[in-house]
């Protein structure tokens, strides 16, 4: 079918989570920088130098490091690097990295000098020198505090400088103190009435306060990706930055090649995001031939980088359309934008990847992975230049019921009764019209992000006889096999099983469930049947047969494929037929027994004269023996051997459809069944009397054998237990709770019996005075509503109880998994749980096991 060809885009609406800017350790995300005075005035270039480095790193800040913190908060910032330094004070030399600035400060009357002309520029400066040069900077001179020795300190009060810091004029001030000073000073009001941040050029909040985030975006560097060469631009060591990741302090260790990453020299602090977004391209909106917004797979996000964005576009030829990955950074925009390609896991699907396999990052099921666990059928996403992969591989196997269009593309697929959503409607209606796919086939659907439906193959359904693995485009060990439901090994497949394969996917589904037994009735005709009747059961044809989905397959319009299948079959009523079931459970096939080697193995449960029409319509009175095969299906066989009698185990064979039956001795215990490994889908009957049921191999360690009880069991090629035969079983059939009360009727030998059974009470009749009916503890066969048999459970007093397990005087017993709990009082019965038993101190606890053999099938919890 050359399906691994296929290289489409689809359409998916899978929004990964998206995380956006966070700046520090506890800061919320849409305000990138608290108002924090530190941060904003680092930010500002105010409390640090040009390399983001804090000014001062003493205990102190001194007169030389506030004079350049003043100038940097002035409206002269600028002028230090262009400002000729004089040797304007004797004890700053004119080689002082910090003599510019004295300079400016003085000159622009924000600091004074020392009689005998001394700076003194490490001496440590006080709030009342901070206060006179903070006020020079809002515009405020001597001529307006010159009636007031105290003025200067109680505008600094009423300006709102004094926020958060708690010294005396003569105190000196430390770097904390200078950061909350300045931070104060860019949002007090200058002596004209506007806010000074604002006069500097800075937005301003709601609240008239300098916008932190305006701020950082002026100041920001980035985005970069994680991969690229961007450590090369910082000035300092990366050691020397504090890292956060997705808002939790990190280490570089943890940078991806697909990080976004921002850093800030002033605040020493880099951010890293690894948010992105998954999608088709809904629409680019530009202005002046840039792109401001794209929409993918129905949100829209600003783009960061207009400039860079429409390079982009027109490199990697993405368009409206277009599956992309965006990789979203701060403000919720977009930083980065790739393409993305699908490709199904077919046979050299590794080719498409553009280079090494062990190259990717591998994401399966939505959770990090390896490339190893790529298998064959999963799908993938894939971005060449991210080098990441997305794998998925939920797949569904059922009939296609239904097919829901929009303008002839299909936009739903129904499967097993259930609808599923198409991905891509224009690539499945492709895949749809190439694989010749119709309602009824049954298919394989293989979903992608969302659970969408990324892909459809068809399956191809045939019964395993002759040369059947012919089919098949590469060894039966190389698919992956799975059998009712359970995966097998390929040896486990029987002939005439059913079996669905898909050689793109290398699976086989096999399913086994088969009916054998006479044609009796074809209705309402053999031309168009739509129910039949085997070995006196009806079986309905709901579906059509195998391999076959219209129901004008044949010349004759009036002939479904039922009626096909019979005529090519050559089937007619009283012939031995087997009845094939599908995966559905609906019979899929009907084929003559003569035709294959079939054997069934039963218990005899009655035998009965009675009038038989053999293969020439002849009809007389014959030996019929009445039997249960091991999938609990009743059958009648002329039997003329008389060594066959009622409890017989027999083995019948159809040759050439005649039957041949085989007794049968159970001459293996339970031992030699447990010892070996039971097939998945192994068909267990358990037998005593005319009782009989079917069990499954869970059931089998619930199972209480009766002295000298035997079986019979039958294996498939790899050996495993496929067919056993469970004879005279103890609780064969048994339900087990609480006989509350018995009464004996008046006037008949009957007694009514009030039973506790799966925690309600129920009341039976009983003609069979001889049964053990004390209260108690009991296990019973109920049939027909009337009670065939009681037997009495064995006590054991239970000191404590773990997990499935409990301990009663030393010995320990197993606890059924259907254990019935009952607390009573005052001779009431309470159903409760296993759980629900903690004190074995103060209350009385007993379990109720059969023939001292386990498990416990009742316990009882009573004061």
């Amino acid at each position: 079918m050359n399906r691994h060809k296929r290289y489409n885009p689809l359409i998916f609406t899978s929004l990964f989570l998206v995380l956006v800017l966070t700046l520090s350790s506890g800061i919320n995300a849409k305000a990138a920088v608290k108002q924090n005075a530190g941060e904003v005035t680092a930010l500002a270039g105010i409390t640090v130098d040009k390399n983001g480095n804090v000014i001062s790193k003493k205990k102190t800040v001194t007169r030389e490091e506030f004079a350049q913190m003043l100038v940097q908060a002035s409206p002269y910032a600028g002028d230090a690097k262009n400002t000729a330094t004089r040797k304007l004070f004797k004890d700053v030399k004119t080689t002082n990295s910090k003599a510019s600035y004295i300079q400016i400060a003085v000159s622009k009357s924000y600091m004074r000098g020392y009689l005998g002309g001394m700076f003194k520029p490490t001496k440590a400066v006080t709030l009342k020198e901070a206060i006179y040069g903070t006020l020079g900077i809002l515009g405020y001179t001597n001529e307006d505090f010159s009636n007031s020795s105290t003025g200067r300190y109680e505008k600094y009060k009423e300006l709102g400088l004094s926020l958060n810091i708690s010294k005396k004029e003569s105190d000196t001030l430390t770097l904390t103190d200078c950061q909350n000073l300045f931070y104060n000073l860019l949002n007090a009001k200058q002596k004209s009435g506007d806010v000074y941040a604002k006069a500097l050029g800075y937005e301003l909040t709601a609240k008239d306060k300098i916008d932190a985030d305006s701020l950082l975006n002026k100041k920001l560097e980035g985005p970069y990706l994680g991969k690229e060469s961007w450590q090369k631009k910082l000035s300092s060591k990366l050691s020397t930055y504090t890292i956060y990741k997705n808002n939790k302090k990190t280490t570089s260790k943890s940078f991806q090649n697909t990080d976004i990453v921002y850093y800030s020299e002033a605040l020493k602090t880099i951010w890293v995001y690894n948010g992105a977004a998954y999608g088709v391209v809904e629409n680019i909106s530009y202005s002046q031939s840039e792109p401001q917004e794209i929409t993918i797979a129905g949100t829209t996000y600003t783009v960061e980088t207009p400039k860079t964005m429409k390079k982009t576009l027109n490199s990697s030829s993405i368009k409206k359309g277009s599956l992309v990955a965006v990789l979203i950074g701060r403000d919720d925009k977009v930083s980065y934008l790739y393409p993305i390609e699908m490709i199904s896991a077919y046979s050299d699907w590794k080719t498409k990847l553009g280079s090494d396999l062990s190259d990717y990052t591998v994401y399966k099921n939505d959770e990090k992975s390896s490339s190893a666990t790529i298998a064959t059928g999963d799908i993938l996403y894939y971005s060449k230049s991210l080098k990441t992969a997305w794998v998925y591989n939920k797949t569904t196997f059922g009939s296609l019921d239904a097919i829901t269009y929009n303008q002839t593309e299909p936009q739903e697929l129904t499967v097993a009764g259930k609808s599923y959503s198409v991905d891509n409607p224009k690539n499945l209606k492709a895949l749809i019209k190439k694989e010749s796919i119709q309602t009824g086939m049954p298919v394989v659907l293989l979903f992608g992000w969302e659970n969408k439906v990324a892909d459809i193959l068809p399956l191809t359904g045939i019964v395993a006889k002759g040369n059947w693995e012919q089919k098949l485009t590469s060894s039966l060990a190389d698919y992956t096999i799975f059998k009712n439901g359970g995966k097998i090994s390929s040896n486990t497949i029987e002939s005439y099983d059913l079996v669905y394969y898909s050689n793109a996917l290398k699976n086989i589904w096999v399913y086994d469930k088969k009916v054998y037994g006479v044609l009796n009735t074809i209705s309402p005709s053999v031309i168009a049947p739509d129910e039949i009747v085997v070995a006196g059961k009806t079986y309905s044809l709901k579906q059509p047969a195998l391999n076959t989905y219209n129901t004008t397959n044949s010349d004759n319009l009036l002939e479904n494929s039922w009626g096909k299948r019979l005529r090519d079959n050559r089937l007619s009523t009283g012939d031995n037929v087997v009845v094939l079931f599908g995966y559905d459970g609906n019979v899929a096939d009907i084929l003559s027994v003569e035709q294959m080697p079939v054997t069934i193995t039963g218990y005899v449960l009655s035998i009965q004269d009675k009038v038989i029409q053999d293969l020439n319509n002849v009809s007389s009175v014959k030996r019929v023996i009445n039997i249960v095969d091991t999938e609990g299906i009743l059958r009648d066989f002329p039997c003329t051997d008389t060594n066959i009698e009622k409890g017989s185990l027999v083995e019948i064979n159809f040759n050439y459809g005649q039957t041949a039956i085989k007794k049968l001795q159970a001459s293996y215990t339970i031992s030699d069944v447990i010892s070996r490994t039971l097939a998945s889908n192994a068909r267990i009957l358990a037998v005593k009397g005319e009782s009989y049921s079917s069990l499954t191999p869970a059931d089998l360690k619930e199972i209480s054998w009766a002295d000298g009880a035997t079986s019979y069991y039958k294996t498939n090629a790899a050996g495993e237990v496929t067919d056993v035969i469970l004879y005279n079983i103890a609780n064969s059939g048994y339900k087990f709770g609480i006989l509350k009360n018995v009464t004996y009727s008046e006037y008949d030998s009957s007694a009514q019996l009030t039973f506790i059974i799966d925690g309600n009470e129920t009341t039976l009749i009983t003609n069979n005075l001889q049964l053990n009916l004390g209260t108690g503890a009991k296990s019973v066969l109920i049939e027909n509503n009337e009670v065939k048999d009681i037997q009495s459970l064995t006590e054991v007093r239970i000191s404590y109880i773990s997990g499935k397990q409990a301990n009663a005087g030393g010995s320990v017993y197993r606890i059924s998994d259907n254990v019935e709990v009952y607390f009573s009082k005052d001779g009431k019965y309470y159903a409760g749980s296993l759980d629900q038993i903690k004190d074995f101190n103060s209350v009385l606890v007993n379990g109720f096991l059969e023939k001292s053999q386990g498990p416990i099938r009742v316990i009882v919890v009573s004061n």
